[in-house]
């Protein structure tokens, strides 16, 4: 049976050969190189020091070997599928929030993930009572058939459908004695006590990871453990990968950089 790994350096993908036991694996002709952190599935056969594998790509499989002490085993610690996503697109490099709607692959919904997930339905729901009940919002974001990216403004009209009250994160992280908004540990941690936290990040257009520079991206603040002088971790739902990731405060500051986002109380129960 398959098993997943991924690779943990840029490395050859060397092409099958028919007279497997005459021709060394050294001497074998070089199909594509895989970038780090592309996963794979190791097929079980060993010919060592390598490993065969398969590479899916939207252009089909591709049966190759890598050397042995390039893979990695897979494993994952943390929640996933965390939003119930309908259409995904089925290619495993593929981030996990593109997905087929109305017929178009979409890639930009990281804000719409980030408000089911705080709302706890699936985007599906999300995006049909959307479609229904602000169509001239929905037109505004996806009239072109692919939907275009969100501002904190767009996710807070989102709520607005739920009648989910949400502010602008600038204000409720707002620090009146310097007159100005920043990300602290114990800032962070009082929002979260009573409610959610939508936060623009950085990440890399290629594995989807937070970082200092790169595509602009909404992930949710879900857990922030103080530690040391700064040296806190901060857990967040990722749309990229529909995961829970965790982080170093350290990291998360880097690639947020000043606030910005939203704000979401939790609800209050009835009386």
């Amino acid at each position: 049976m398959p098993v997943k790994k991924w690779v943990n350096r840029f490395t050859p993908l060397y092409q099958p050969a028919a007279n497997m036991d005459m021709v060394p694996l050294t001497l074998r002709t070089k199909i594509m190189d895989l970038f780090e952190r592309t996963i794979v599935e190791a097929t079980g056969e060993k010919r060592d020091p390598f490993e065969e594998v398969r590479y899916t790509t939207e252009k089909g499989t591709i049966l190759g070997w890598v050397h042995g002490a390039d893979l990695e085993d897979y494993l994952e610690n943390y929640p996933r599928d965390c939003v119930v996503i309908y259409n995904q697109t089925p290619f495993p490099n593929d981030f996990e929030q593109y997905f087929i709607f109305n017929g178009v692959k979409q890639v930009n919904g990281c804000g719409e993930l980030c408000v089911a997930y705080v709302l706890g339905i699936s985007l599906q729901e999300l995006l049909e009572n959307w479609q229904v009940k602000l169509p001239l919002f929905w037109k505004r974001i996806f009239g072109g058939g692919r939907a275009r990216g969100t501002g904190s403004g767009e996710l807070q009209e989102m709520f607005d459908i739920y009648a989910q009250e949400s502010m602008q994160l600038t204000t409720a992280i707002y620090e009146p004695h310097i007159k100005r908004s920043r990300y602290t540990i114990k800032g962070m941690q009082r929002l979260l006590q009573t409610g959610s936290v939508i936060a623009s990040v950085n990440i890399d257009g290629g594995t989807g990871l937070l970082r200092g520079s790169g595509v602009l991206h909404w992930v949710v603040v879900t857990k922030v453990t103080a530690e040391r002088n700064g040296l806190g971790f901060v857990e967040v739902y990722n749309p990229a990968m529909n995961r829970i990731e965790s982080y170093s405060w350290l990291e998360f500051v880097n690639s947020a950089r000043q606030p910005y986002g939203v704000y979401v109380p939790d609800p209050t129960p009835p009386a």
